[in-house]
């Protein structure tokens, strides 16, 4: 019977742990996290530049916080003059992105399982329901649909375009 007991006890340790640590790591890269996940369709060039092609629309250019983009012609502008490198600056966003998840958050949160070695599927249980806890708080709470982080990628895509540009007309 004590044993019984123990083995629950460890079996809600290891998912209070799990549900801590997920807090710690998952607390501030949830963005990161849905950016990857939304963007994960869009891997392949031909995905991509049609995405690309229909976010020349004006919410597009509303959602826009580049100084240099005053009017809806200036945006037009500046997104047929990425278009050629969009898909090369988006892969290497989106890679660096999913580098940092799968090389650094996923270690860090998924290492601590190995304390729990009998119940290790509590612990990552608990890491589960805390990311999922964290979507839908993103999704809801600060009304960020699949169409924000897709936004973001675009304006990533294109203000480093315009860094790189603003670089080279520098020199």
């Amino acid at each position: 019977m004590a044993v019984s007991v123990m083995i629950e006890l460890m079996s809600i340790v290891a998912l209070v742990v799990g549900l801590f640590l997920g807090w710690f790591v998952f607390s501030r890269s949830i963005g990161t996290f849905l950016t990857v996940t939304i963007m994960w369709p869009y891997l392949s060039k031909r995905h991509f530049m049609s995405f690309y092609e229909l976010a020349d629309d004006e919410v597009s250019f509303k959602f826009m916080v580049l100084d240099d983009v005053k009017t809806y012609a200036d945006y037009l502008r500046l997104h047929e003059s990425a278009k050629k490198s969009a898909y090369k600056r988006f892969r290497h966003i989106f890679d660096n992105a999913a580098r940092v998840l799968v090389l650094r958050l996923l270690p860090i949160a998924l290492l601590p399982a190995i304390i729990f070695w009998t119940n290790w599927y509590w612990y990552i249980l608990g890491e589960l329901v805390l990311v999922v806890l964290f979507v839908v708080r993103d999704l809801q709470q600060h009304h960020f649909g699949i169409g924000f982080y897709q936004r973001v990628m675009l304006n990533t895509v294109l203000s480093n375009y315009l860094k790189d540009r603003k670089t080279k007309d520098g020199q």
